[in-house]
């Protein structure tokens, strides 16, 4: 008797997933991440909101009951009406996603407090690169943000200092003397994760 060959299950891609109401019409679709510059202009035209994996496993799973959207030459784009029992779905799974977040950001600001109480080393990792994806994202990495500060509001490169579930504690790369921040792992942007320059430290 011979044993059946097993199969790992399919690895899901980095998608966008998007949602929103059109004159009280919910709509939604996924794109691969590799989109994002093509999906981005769409989502704000038509006044949409984004989530990705990063948001939990159950995100995931709602996010893949998604249409395939498509974008067409000159930035139309298709993203089908869904129904409102699926958008009422993704709303409540999001809430959720940011009330843990928030929690676990509380209490990684209490953390760091008691750690500079008792005068824990805070010194910054470090920087050893750009990560391929948001999962491997970790201490000493190199990340973008979206903030004011220095001559004003943009993306700003950031080195994480530490990673608590999906909530990073970055201190900006340029701005030393700016107090550190915190981010769910889905508000960074990814650097081409390509070799690195040597200005990158």
């Amino acid at each position: 008797m011979t044993k059946k060959p097993t199969t790992k299950p399919a690895r899901i891609p980095q998608q966008l997933y998007l949602y929103g109401l059109e004159d009280d019409k919910p709509r939604g679709a996924r794109f691969p991440v590799t989109e994002m510059d093509a999906v981005f202009p769409v989502m704000r035209k038509l006044n949409l909101q984004f989530f990705e994996p990063g948001s939990g496993p159950a995100a995931v799973e709602i996010g893949q009951r998604l249409p395939v959207g498509r974008i067409y030459a000159r930035g139309k784009a298709f993203i089908p009406n869904i129904k409102r029992e699926l958008y009422d779905e993704i709303v409540a799974v999001l809430a959720e996603s940011k009330r843990v977040s928030e929690e676990k950001r509380a209490a990684s600001e209490a953390a760091a407090e008691a750690r500079a109480k008792t005068g824990e080393a805070t010194t910054p990792p470090i920087l050893k690169g750009r990560p391929q994806d948001w999962q491997s994202v970790g201490p000493g990495h190199l990340v973008l943000i979206e903030d004011v500060v220095g001559d004003g509001e943009g993306w700003w490169e950031a080195i994480c200092l530490y990673r608590s579930e999906d909530v990073l504690t970055l201190r900006y790369r340029d701005y030393p003397e700016v107090k550190p921040v915190q981010r769910h792992i889905t508000n960074v942007a990814l650097l081409h994760p390509g070799p690195q320059p040597e200005n990158d430290k």
